[in-house]
């Protein structure tokens, strides 16, 4: 089954997806630029824990697309650092 993407309008005047697991925003929100490849992206709040993600146009997480994204994320509790 195709996970459900509800439309919402963006600054630019275009009108962008927003995925199953994020909140659909109530008012025309702004685009930042991706501080590590530059693409356009919207902080949207995630509904498990309300927290700001990254989604692009279509409705995909910008941390799957992002070639930087592993330098943004966090270890994970409980993991040492794989080569010291």
């Amino acid at each position: 089954m195709t996970p459900v993407m509800t439309p919402y309008p963006v600054s630019s005047g275009e009108t962008w997806l927003c995925p199953p697991w994020a909140i659909v925003p109530a008012a025309r929100i702004d685009t930042r630029t991706c501080r590590s490849c530059g693409a356009r992206v919207a902080w949207l709040k995630t509904i498990k824990t309300g927290s700001l993600a990254p989604v692009n146009p279509d409705g995909t997480s910008h941390f799957s697309t992002c070639p930087q994204a592993e330098a943004w994320r966090k270890p994970k509790a409980g993991r040492e650092e794989a080569a010291l």
